[in-house]
């Protein structure tokens, strides 16, 4: 974080043990225009007197307000693909006296490195901009600004209708390239980017799309992503994990080289999601909801019909563990008054608790096997067999995996993670199961091509194998292929 507008700025890292407010390394001012009294006035009156405004309309006077040397007051930060940070317009007029005139704009623009902790002045502008002003950045790379009222006056007459873009070093550079990328994304999801010059690249990162106003942008953010390199013209990258780290909206992503030269941005939106809620019933009448709280951890509550109950039990955690703000909770009840759940962890786990009514409590989270699968993907849970539990997940390379707990076994136990056929499907696409015998499995899922696509599970003798995918239809419906 940088706050800059005084003669020394500073900045904090808000990922250190302890973060601490420290200045940076000092800024270059050399240039008369940021560091020296306006030519038009002094800035000392003497005699400890501070010079105060006049009243209207004489105090928008040069002559009768103070200047400070070294003063950037409204001026605007653009966060560049590259990590620096772009600084332009703002005055060395006193902020106690006028929001900034014209005479005392600073035309001179700066760069930050926060890479070498350096100041560096830049190209000067034509236009002043004080207060009113805008910059942001465009999908190229360069920097566009706009906007201002003349002397700070309010009123028509005075807006700045000008515009200027500012070329950053980078724009004449050769530039990497993104010939294909999703445009959606949720927490967590992994997604591919198709870059010829993918063995060039050494950091992704998502720019989110700024909104300014009185010289100020409230929703800059720069997030560096995970990524890995498959082959000469491919990137695997993984989303941010959450909302606290990446809120939901539009984001320009950008691939920069070994030469810090980012490429042309491509616009994402990361999509946010409300907490999903769990319902089942498990006596007739009865209703039990499973949702995922503000602390991470899975919360309860209950309602059970009765003589002068008119209201549910109340809100319980069940147990301490904690899981993603995006996970999806699956619940099913396999026997009469029991409760099962199943979460996927930020270890990329599935966790399950149950309810057993004999003992009239949950019995501890515990995974389940050992693969794992990426946080935003969901379990579905389905009972085929009374007290028998199948889960269904979609793996990270796309497959549908499936795991089985059968109490019919001599010694029953899960009996491990298994792949359902060869095709893929998006990692975040929601598996519908269904059981229409006992023992017999139906599953839906919508395919890449936007087709419904199903699969099937018949019991029989000797029968072990599921009777292949196949699509319903050529009818496509709307459909996020998270995974390209």
């Amino acid at each position: 974080m940088l706050v800059v507008g005084r003669t020394q700025p500073y900045w904090i890292n808000l990922g250190d043990e302890r973060p601490r407010w420290a200045p940076t390394a000092p800024r270059d001012l050399a240039n008369r225009e940021l560091a020296q009294p306006s030519a038009h006035r002094p800035i000392d009156v003497g005699g400890g007197q501070e010079r105060r405004p006049a009243t209207e309309p004489d105090s928008y006077n040069p002559q009768n307000v103070g200047n400070e040397p070294g003063m950037r007051q409204n001026c605007l930060s653009v966060l560049l693909p590259d990590g620096n940070v772009f600084v332009l317009g703002g005055s060395t007029t006193d902020p106690r006296w006028n929001a900034g005139l014209n005479s005392d704009a600073v035309r001179v623009a700066e760069m930050f490195n926060p890479f070498r902790n350096s100041w560096t002045n830049q190209a000067t502008a034509e236009v002043a901009r004080v207060y009113h002003a805008v910059a942001l950045l465009l999908l190229d790379g360069r920097v566009w600004t706009a906007g201002s009222n003349i002397d700070s006056r309010l009123g028509e007459d005075n807006r700045e209708l000008r515009m200027e873009v500012f070329e950053p070093w980078y724009w004449d550079q050769p530039r990497p390239r993104i010939t294909a990328a999703t445009s959606l994304l949720l927490p967590g999801q992994s997604f591919n980017v198709v870059a010829p010059d993918a063995r060039s690249i050494r950091r992704v990162a998502l720019v989110r799309a700024g909104s300014v106003t009185h010289g100020f942008n409230n929703d800059q953010r720069y997030v560096g992503l995970e990524f890995i390199t498959r082959g000469s013209e491919q990137l695997s990258v993984i989303a941010p994990p959450n909302g606290k780290v990446a809120p939901p909206g539009h984001y320009m992503l950008f691939l920069i080289n070994d030469r810090d030269v980012p490429s042309v941005g491509r616009f994402i939106r990361i999509v946010g999601e409300s907490a999903s809620i769990a319902a089942i019933s498990t006596v007739p009448g009865e209703t039990s909801l499973f949702v995922l709280g503000l602390d991470g951890r899975v919360w309860s509550n209950g309602f059970t019909p009765g003589p002068g109950i008119t209201d549910w039990g109340g809100w319980r955690p069940i147990g301490d563990n904690t899981f993603p703000d995006h996970a999806s909770i699956s619940a099913i009840s396999t026997t009469p008054r029991g409760s099962s759940i199943f979460v996927i962890g930020g270890d990329g786990f599935v966790w399950s608790n149950a309810y057993e009514p004999q003992s009239e409590g949950w019995g501890g989270w515990r995974r389940i096997g050992d693969k794992t699968f990426h946080q935003a993907a969901a379990v579905t849970a389905l009972s085929t067999v009374p007290g028998g539990t199948s889960l269904f997940v979609v793996g990270p390379e796309g497959r549908i995996w499936a795991n089985a707990y059968d109490p019919r076994l001599a010694n029953p136990k899960w009996g491990g993670w298994a792949q359902i056929g060869e095709n893929t499907f998006s990692q975040s696409a929601p598996i519908t199961a269904l059981s229409v015998i006992t023992g017999g499995t139906g599953l839906y899922l919508m395919g890449l091509d936007g087709r419904v696509w199903s699969n099937g599970f018949t019991p029989g003798p000797g029968n072990t194998d599921w009777g292949g995918w196949r699509p319903i239809g050529d009818n496509r419906f709307p459909h996020f292929p998270f995974l390209d």
